[in-house]
């Protein structure tokens, strides 16, 4: 339960072969949540649902009294078999001061990362900038703060600036700005799953709010404080390839110490999938009401998502991916940057790497 500080696991430890006289499974050792595995459907949305709201849970309450409750975020492919899981997405892209392979300093990275200097991308590339009062910005590049000071008046702009190759089209910037996340009960598999409860029985053989181990939790969900839409302009890149570019500026204001998390996204019927580089979810046969509903007969399908028909059983048809089709569509989230509210220079009395 990321509401309570620190957070709280009511799973009980004999579940998972700890040690039963351990009241609380979570620990504040952890320096960095990974918050998004695999370049799934199913795993891009729990990574910008329930994973995203506990991290803002946590990060909202990070202060001097808490230092520990600020994480860095980080993603990986978690490719525990790699003939079923695609490697290479989504991947944590760590500020370093060296692109040279065999100078990288696994101890620089290890304290970027700790520090929040990263980003997470199935293709994206964001950079994300704060400017405050007098030009003072906060960054996630080496030799730039995390912090930017807003404590005339309490104004603020936050740039993102976007770069993505063209087979992951984006449509999306969502601008989170000390948002509160929404918590409540749900139920954990059933044919009910995912919908708001209060028991059990509720649940249709599932279970209200208790995990796969048994332990109770709350799902909490994030909306986004500003969401932007853009049209990327395609421009010329390296070598004769081209890349997509977009860029917005949003001013903000804010009564407190603050924090700044961004993500891009592409957008079912917007943004055409990362089809071929990521073929998940892109299947053979699939219901004409619902291009995401896999089937091999009408009947699958029938009453509510029409006919079972082939999709992309040609190359033809592999070639002429839509918005239309059911596929990972490019996404990419920062780590926080941070505004100073109150002119001491730390963000709630703690002081930024």
């Amino acid at each position: 339960d990321t509401t309570l500080v620190p957070p709280h696991s009511t799973t009980n430890p004999i579940e998972v072969r700890q040690d039963p006289s351990i009241l609380n499974l979570y620990t504040d050792e952890l320096t960095a949540l990974e918050i998004w595995i695999e370049n799934t459907r199913p795993q891009n949305a729990l990574a910008l649902g329930e994973n995203l709201g506990d991290f803002f849970n946590m990060l909202n309450n990070f202060d001097s009294t808490h230092p520990l409750n600020r994480k860095a975020l980080v993603a990986d492919s978690d490719t525990h078999s790699t003939t079923i899981i695609q490697a290479g997405g989504p991947r944590t892209m760590i500020a370093s001061s060296t692109d040279n392979p065999a100078a990288v300093n696994e101890v620089e990275l290890a304290q970027n990362i700790n520090a929040g200097r990263a980003i997470l991308t199935n293709a994206p590339f964001v950079k994300v900038s704060v400017v405050g009062d007098g030009g003072t910005t906060a960054r996630h590049a080496l030799g730039n703060p995390l912090i930017a000071n807003a404590s005339v008046a309490g104004n603020a702009t936050i740039n993102v600036d976007v770069n993505s190759p063209t087979w992951a089209p984006f449509d999306l910037v969502e601008i989170y700005v000390n948002t509160v996340p929404s918590c409540t009960f749900q139920c954990i598999g059933g044919t009910n799953a995912g919908t708001p409860c209060s028991m059990d029985a509720q649940c249709n053989s599932g279970a209200c709010g208790r995990n796969f181990v048994g332990g109770v939790k709350k799902v909490c969900t994030a909306t986004p404080t500003y969401s932007l839409p853009v049209v990327p302009s395609q421009i010329a890149g390296v070598a004769g390839d081209f890349q997509l570019q977009a860029s917005v500026s949003q001013p903000i204001n804010v009564a407190q110490d603050s924090w700044v998390v961004v993500v891009v996204r592409g957008r079912d019927g917007i943004s055409v999938p990362t089809f071929p580089m990521n073929p998940n979810s892109i299947s053979r046969r699939a219901c004409t009401g619902d291009a995401c509903r896999p089937c091999t007969t009408n009947a699958q399908c029938s009453p509510f998502f029409g006919t079972c028909q082939d999709v992309n059983a040609t190359t033809t048809q592999l070639a002429a991916v839509t918005t239309g089709d059911c596929g990972v569509t490019a996404l990419a989230l920062t780590n926080p940057l941070f505004i100073d509210r109150n002119n001491d220079g730390m963000y709630k009395l703690v002081t930024l790497p």
